[in-house]
């Protein structure tokens, strides 16, 4: 075995002059080797050393998805300039810490060039189908409000021929304000999301029909008190006007207040059409020369087609809630006037005319509502 010694001790020194064999592993705190970056980000496959870096670029990446699936471009570049910012880790048992932190921006600034880009143009992201929704639906509540309260309550006596006894009493504020509920429908025939659409604009005008039911639920909207008509018959009673059921025909125009973004922007409706409108002019009393007898009344269910103008303003609520808005309209109706007549039963020459004046109606009304429908 000795003499074999001389031998392997010739062959080792052989390797350890060789210049590829011989070059050993530097150390750590060595120049030129800082360690090897274990941390990668899953959305760009960019190694960091630090796992804070790597995890800060997914959740750029995510904010800058979102910025885009809002087309929100003062968004995206917000998170393009003011993130992508390494973190170092100091430690005095790290001597590389400040080399690793070098070696992470420049990953950084690779990861950042692996950014998705804002796309130009860029389309509003669909919701529920289509977030700009041409079919809506409201609950209204509000007002009615008569402009003119002018009511005349007329007797004529025609017991002498050729010579007929007329007493008038008037009243020129009658009128009082009634409650209104109701529900409407609108559909977009134009669409501001055709518009919005368009890859040269985000905002557009948007063209609308709308109808609807609603009630004052019966309650008068004029009232007129009277007594001591004719010498005679003395009557006395009320003259009134009650509220039934309205349908709305309108057609309007949408215009823009400001761009769409997450959500369609508030809008002004301007419209017009006619208002289908149901309602009762009716006068009722007693003669007070007839305190025994039946009393009087007439009433006359009118049927008239208003025209109506008015105007709107729509916002939706915000984007926790794409598809509902709330509103406020405010209307111009214009009604016809009406004459009902009621014949005395104690009197047979006298009878009583109830006469209300042509005069419009303001409706202010409330909504909220819910849009759908679409692509």
């Amino acid at each position: 075995m000795r003499a074999w010694a001389p031998v392997v001790a010739a062959i080792l020194l052989s390797l350890q002059s060789d210049p590829v064999l011989s070059q050993a592993k530097p150390a750590s705190g060595d120049v030129g080797f800082i360690g090897i970056p274990e941390h990668t980000s899953t959305e760009t496959g960019v190694s960091f050393f630090n796992q804070i870096n790597a995890d800060q670029v997914d959740s750029q990446f995510q904010r800058l998805r979102d910025a885009i699936a809002k087309c929100d471009r003062a968004e995206y570049d917000s998170w393009i300039k003011g993130g992508f910012v390494p973190i170092g880790n100091p430690s005095p048992f790290n001597p590389n810490w400040e080399a690793q932190l070098a070696a992470d921006a420049a990953s950084m600034k690779e990861a950042k060039g692996k950014a998705p880009p804002f796309p130009e143009p860029c389309h509003p992201p669909h919701q529920g189908g289509d977030r700009f929704h041409p079919y809506s639906l409201a609950l209204l509540g509000g007002g009615s409000i008569p402009l003119n309260g002018n009511a005349y309550l007329t007797g004529v006596d025609t017991f002498t021929p050729g010579n007929f006894l007329i007493d008038n009493r008037s009243s020129a504020n009658a009128s009082t304000a009634t409650g209104m509920m109701g529900a409407r429908a609108q559909m977009a025939v134009w669409l501001i999301r055709k518009a919005m659409e368009n890859e040269e604009k985000k905002s557009g005008l948007g063209v609308f029909v709308e109808t609807g039911v609603q009630t004052g639920f019966g309650a008068n909207s004029l009232v007129q008190s009277f007594q001591n008509v004719n010498t005679t018959p003395q009557g006395f009673g009320q003259q009134t006007v009650r509220e039934n059921v309205q349908v709305p025909l309108l057609i309007g125009l949408s215009i823009p207040l400001a761009d769409g973004t997450s959500v369609p922007p508030p809008v002004l409706n301007i419209y017009g059409g006619v208002t289908l409108d149901s309602w009762t002019h009716a006068i009722s009393g007693r003669d007070s020369g007839a305190p025994a007898g039946p009393g009087f009344n007439a009433s006359n269910n009118r049927f008239t087609v208003d025209p109506t103008v008015g105007l709107g303003w729509r916002s939706y609520i915000g984007s926790s809630l794409p598809n509902f808005w709330i509103g406020f309209n405010a209307e111009l109706q214009f009604r016809p006037g009406s004459v009902v007549q009621a014949p005395s039963a104690n009197f047979p020459s006298q009878t009583y005319y109830g006469t209300v004046d042509p005069h419009a109606n303001v409706l202010v009304l409330g909504q909220i509502g819910l849009s759908f429908g679409g692509r």
